[in-house]
């Protein structure tokens, strides 16, 4: 009988084991290291170290201003004025473009700051004066500079003279400008780096504030096919960018010219900058809607 008591099988007691859930995890956090180191490995394959850099670090540069974007701003049509100068015709055309100094750095009004950093002035009208006969006709008065502080040879006297430069650029905004255009900076240098005039604009524009500041380029400048990284980086950390043909001739017709313009207009809504003295020029950009002329002051003119 012994026979018949034998324990009975219990079948299906194999195979319902369950693995803990923290197991579960541990190789679910495993499985996802394994893919990530794999994908790492990967990466340095594929990119460059700059790209690597970029991707896993975050980007190494110092974080850009942020600039008014272009199809934020107004266009303007400021023609060339000179404090003194007739102001009847301001009535149709009320937006003026204003030499603030010449490329040698002298200033050409006088005024308080000019005198207390000892700056050789022009003309015999004060800032306060030219703009007090201004205020009730000029809807839009922009300033065009030339700076300097980028040729002192330290990080720390560039920054003092910027600060400088500042100060002058300041009293022309109080006395009522409404942007500042900077000219002339040597991007085609070959002493002074881009990095220290792009270093420039950025300590100007933390200096003056919320000041619409634009910059000046060369058209053999931004025509070259090896400065489209360049046109990118002005844009960044400036207002607005202009296209400087001031150094256009007679080798082209003027619409040819403009024709050059029109592409930057488009692919960087540049404004177009010209020099007073190019009469065909002005005209024949009369109908173009963002245009700016400048006086321009010879060397032998600030003696």
């Amino acid at each position: 009988m012994r026979l018949f008591s034998r324990r009975r099988r219990r079948y299906g007691s194999y195979g319902e084991r369950k693995f803990s859930p923290w197991i579960i995890i541990a190789i679910c956090a495993a499985g996802a290291l394994i893919v990530t180191i794999i994908i790492g490995n990967l990466l340095k394959l594929w990119l460059d170290d700059e790209a690597y850099r970029a991707l896993t670090e975050g980007s190494t540069e110092p974080p850009e201003e942020e600039a008014v974007q272009p199809s934020d701003r107004k266009n303007v049509r400021a023609n060339a004025f000179v404090f003194g100068d007739n102001t009847d015709h301001l009535w149709e055309d009320p937006a003026v473009s204003i030499l603030i100094n010449t490329p040698e750095g002298t200033v050409c009004y006088p005024s308080p700051v000019a005198s207390y950093l000892g700056l050789t002035c022009l003309g015999e009208i004060t800032l306060s004066d030219g703009f007090e006969e201004l205020s009730a006709v000029a809807s839009h008065v922009s300033g065009v500079f030339y700076p300097r502080a980028y040729m002192q040879e330290t990080a720390d006297l560039r920054y003092v003279e910027t600060a400088q430069e500042a100060a002058l650029l300041h009293e022309f905004l109080s006395a009522g400008g409404n942007e500042i255009v900077l000219c002339g900076l040597p991007w085609n240098s070959e002493t002074i780096d881009r990095d220290v005039l792009l270093a420039y604009i950025r300590d100007l524009r933390s200096l003056l504030g919320d000041t619409p500041i634009g910059v000046a380029i060369p058209l053999s400048v931004a025509n070259d096919g090896k400065n489209w990284r360049l046109l990118t980086r002005i844009e960044d950390i400036s207002d607005f960018c202009l296209l400087d043909l001031r150094e256009a001739d007679g080798t082209k017709e003027p619409a040819e010219w403009l024709s050059e313009y029109k592409y930057f207009q488009t692919q960087y809504s540049m404004r177009l900058l010209l020099g007073i003295g190019q009469r065909e020029l002005i005209e024949e950009a009369s109908t173009l809607p963002d245009v700016q002329t400048v006086t321009e002051i010879a060397s032998g003119d600030a003696e």
